[in-house]
């Protein structure tokens, strides 16, 4: 008589290591935090740095500031009728100077070091950093916009919200941006297919 056949049991595959296990995932936050150190110094130096008064970076800096006014008194124009700008400075019933900590570049530079460190698509990465990047100087807009008003109405409180309230607002929201542009970061892969799983064999 033929000997009758057994069915061979499946091996269970071999281990690999996954990089979303704890090992995998303590690994990745120390390059992020490497990364977002390395490229924040980088800019926050660049940007910091005590250039010649009157060199070429100083000047680019001036119509920058200069713009970012035109900007603001833009806005503030739709609530105020007499406003003028005149260089970095915006007039009304209160003058406001815009100033190099003016425009928010710490919070941009923090949030587009925090982008650029975090692993993803470039394409993704740059679509990231563009929304945020506009998103921050629009709340930065309004933040200049409010803080007009209050030197017009309540002045006594305009250092508590220029200098505390105010700028911890802005940080808020840079993290909050970016843990936003995490999920834009984070999109599935085209192109990929979950390998089929067959039950009972």
């Amino acid at each position: 008589m033929p000997k009758k056949k057994t069915a061979r049991r499946a091996e269970p595959p071999a281990e690999v290591p996954s990089e979303t296990g704890p090992g995998g995932i303590k690994g990745a936050s120390k390059t992020f935090a490497f990364r977002f150190a390395v490229i924040a110094a980088t800019l926050l130096g660049v940007y910091a740095f005590p250039y010649a008064q009157y060199g070429m970076s100083e000047s680019w800096f001036d119509k920058y500031l200069s713009g970012y006014a035109r900007l603001v008194g833009w806005v503030l124009g739709i609530f105020e009728a007499d406003l003028s700008v005149q260089g970095a400075t915006v007039i009304g019933r209160t003058t406001l100077r815009i100033a190099k900590s003016c425009d928010a570049m710490e919070a941009k530079l923090l949030l587009a070091s925090a982008v650029l460190a975090f692993p993803g698509r470039p394409s993704r990465k740059a679509v990231a950093l563009l929304i945020g990047l506009v998103s921050l100087t629009a709340i930065n807009v309004m933040r200049i916009v409010t803080l007009y008003f209050i030197l017009v109405k309540r002045q006594q409180s305009f250092e508590l919200f220029h200098l505390e309230v105010l700028p911890l607002f802005m940080i808020l929201a840079a993290v909050g941006l970016f843990i936003l542009s995490i999920k834009v970061m984070r999109q599935p892969t085209d192109g990929v297919v979950p390998a089929p799983t067959h039950a009972g064999l």
